[in-house]
Parts: C-alpha cells; structure tokens; sequence
C-alpha cells in the first residue's frame, strides 16, 4: 500500500502551492514598492511559478495514476519516467529564456541548483529501471522534494533582486 507515499505527496502539492502563492505576493510587493518589473524579473517569477505548478502536477500524478488501480511499481515508473523526461527540457528551455533576458555569464550557483536537479533526473530513471530498491514512491517523493528545494533557493537567492532591483544583482 501507498498510503504514505501518496499522503506526502499531497502534502507537498500543497506546499507547493503555498510556495507559487508567496512567490506572487512578493511581486505585488514589489509592484507596492514602485518598483517596476524589468524582463528578468519576469523570467525569475516565472520560473517560480511553474517550478512550483510542475511539483505539484508531479505530486498528485501518483495519486491520480492509482485511481485506476494500476499497479504501483508501473505507477512510479509512469510518474518517474514523465518527471525524467519533462525535468531535463524544463531545465534547457529555463536556460534559454535565461540567456534571452540576460546575457551575462551564468553564476556558479546557477550550475549548482542544475547540478542538483540532474541528480533528481538520475533518481527517476534509476526508479524507472528499478536500480536500488526497485520502482517505489521514495525515490519519486525525493526528486519532487529536492525539485521544490531548488526552486525556494533560488527565489531566497534572488529575492532581493526582485524586491529591490537590479542593484548587485546575483544569482
């Protein structure tokens, strides 16, 4: 039984959530501010947006998949697969639209927060092919985790940037 797998998940799809909610009240903060939202700092919001939305896609995907009483080693494999295959475009097409609003070199720990989302990649496909512990929500629960770690690192990492403004910016 899943039960507590699933019961995380939801759990994570709501914090989720709460984390796209917040990530917009700062930018009506930062529109209260007199700030005005420059290119990047549409991208950056973006980015928090549907990194959260995704996550939580993600987490209620399982849930949904054993309403139709699949068995749950093809139910993580299923989800483990879509997230190994959905993550690594998510991933290119952040750097694209990254590279189109601004130009500069990207930081190293722009690297690190990709670095860490390769290894989430790697701990779905291992689930997909049984590697370790065989097809189980553990390693499916994680990646979302870690998924929605790097997306509140970058929002705290860039969070002045988006309150206040291009002025020393860092990424």
């Amino acid at each position: 039984m899943d039960a507590p797998t699933f019961d995380y998940l939801l759990r994570l799809a709501a914090l989720s959530i709460a984390f796209v909610g917040f990530s917009s009240i700062v930018v009506t903060l930062r529109r209260g501010l007199g700030g005005e939202l420059s290119a990047f700092h549409v991208l950056l919001v973006h980015i928090y947006i549907e990194t959260g939305l995704i996550v939580t896609v993600g987490a209620l995907l399982p849930p949904l998949l054993n309403l139709f009483s699949i068995p749950s080693s093809l139910i993580w494999q299923v989800s483990s697969s879509t997230g190994g295959i959905l993550a690594p475009i998510i991933l290119i097409v952040f750097i694209r639209r990254r590279a189109k609003v601004d130009r500069s070199p990207i930081p190293a720990r722009i690297y690190t927060r990709y670095a860490l989302s390769a290894v989430a990649v790697i701990a779905l496909w291992m689930n997909v092919l049984g590697v370790g512990i065989g097809p189980s929500g553990a390693p499916y629960a994680v990646a979302l985790t870690l998924f929605l770690f790097i997306a509140g690192l970058a929002f705290v990492q860039t969070l002045d940037e988006v309150l206040y403004g291009p002025a020393g910016r860092k990424h």
